[in-house]
């Protein structure tokens, strides 16, 4: 007598098939196993939802799950935590929290994993105030929090401006007996540059080594990017030389926070040494590095360097996005330069990369400074007229404004 397959033996294909994404598979093996009548059980059906949340495919989740509660299955604890963080990942939060309220009905006791996924993914949505009232209740039913559920919080705090707020979280989250990691010290110093307080943060990044957390790359990349939006860049090559020192590898997000604060410092020479030291080290630059080099180069007026750093990036196989040729459009059109301007549209075309509303702006404030009023006027009328409700809108608004309707 052969292998008889039984309801463990298909849970288990099941959680394997979702835990190698192939959700499709295992949706149709769900089908087959209740054609040969197999009654599927909660196990199955939560791998399966879980798998299927996981896939962003939330409408079949919420189809199965329809389909588990007709057949008599109850859902436990997983099947709701599973559906409750792929509904906060949709945006469905009011749907989210109603499944938080239907799995209380059903007298489920949400564990941390249900609160944290729930308080996740207001707090990415700065639904911060709907994120500590969950936060709150789940004090109040007595589940203790995570490290996942503070650094939640901490986040969504330090993402809204509540730095005094998020530190106060810190000390209640160590008290607590939960150890604060890189993450929950990183969120914080972000959280600091971003309310100018540099003193604040390098406090923070001390304090962080104090407490037996090493720095982590992020951690560095971090306090670079901050000091040189800051304009402190002896401080920000200073960190980057302590990086290295303690065995740090710098990473393409480094250098290009020191490209930027070099170039935005007027050291063209410097940021160029930059980019090449990258390069050197075997960093390879991505597309926000190029950029960065890109619209520095025609900051300090070497449009040449700028099409020739253009046409590199292109020969590497780094695809320019919208933001690239806009900076390449922003560059021309500041020097006068038509006929690159029009070239780079038509490449864009051709790309299929549609101008936004921002290469609009650019080309208009370039033509009425150049005194082109009728084309400039004729651009605006047509952007009027259209409302630009789609980036193929625009990129027809700018075509026929610059004469390129058969380019």
């Amino acid at each position: 007598m052969g292998f008889v397959p039984d309801v463990v033996c298909f849970s288990n294909l099941v959680k394997g098939l979702c835990r190698d994404r192939r959700v499709q598979e295992a949706t149709l093996l769900v089908k087959k196993m209740k054609h040969f009548g197999f009654a599927p059980n909660v196990v199955l059906y939560s791998s399966l939802i879980d798998g299927l949340c996981r896939a962003m495919k939330w409408e079949e989740a919420e189809r199965v799950y329809a389909e588990m509660k007709n057949e008599g299955v109850h859902p436990n604890v997983i099947t709701f935590s599973s559906l409750i963080q792929g509904l906060c990942r949709a945006g469905e939060f009011s749907k989210a929290k109603d499944m938080l309220d239907e799995m209380k009905m059903n007298g489920i006791s949400p564990d941390v994993i249900t609160y944290s996924s729930l308080i996740d993914g207001l707090c990415k949505s700065s639904k911060l105030e709907e994120a500590k009232g969950v936060f709150c209740e789940m004090n109040s039913n007595g589940v203790v929090p995570n490290i996942i559920t503070y650094n939640s919080v901490i986040s969504g705090l330090c993402s809204n401006g509540c730095w005094e707020e998020s530190k106060g979280i810190l000390c209640k989250m160590i008290i607590s007996g939960v150890i604060p990691d890189a993450v929950s010290y990183n969120s914080i110093i972000r959280g600091l540059f971003v309310g100018s307080k540099w003193e604040e943060a390098r406090a923070m990044f001390l304090n962080m080594d104090k407490n037996g957390v090493p720095p982590n790359e992020i951690t560095y990349n971090t306090l670079i990017h901050g000091l040189c939006k800051l304009g402190e860049l002896e401080k920000a090559k200073s960190t980057f030389c302590e990086m290295n020192s303690i065995g740090l590898v710098p990473n393409s997000r480094t250098y290009t926070s020191i490209i930027n604060g070099l170039y935005s410092s007027g050291k063209s020479k410097e940021a160029k040494s930059m980019f090449c030291k990258m390069v050197i080290s075997g960093v390879i630059p991505d597309v926000l590095t190029y950029n960065s080099i890109i619209h520095g180069s025609f900051q300090s007026g070497d449009w040449e360097e700028a099409k020739c750093l253009f046409g590199e990036m292109k020969r590497t196989g780094i695809y320019p996005s919208v933001f690239i040729y806009t900076t390449m459009v922003h560059g021309m059109c500041n020097i006068g330069m038509w006929d690159e301007v029009k070239s780079i549209l038509c490449e864009m075309m051709e790309q299929a990369v549609l101008p936004n509303g921002v290469t609009v702006n650019v080309v208009l404030s370039a033509l009425i400074r150049d005194g082109k009023r009728s084309e400039a006027s004729r651009l605006l009328e047509l952007t009027m007229e259209r409302g630009e409700k789609s980036d193929i809108d625009t990129c027809n608004i700018l075509m026929c404004a610059l004469g390129l309707d058969d380019c």
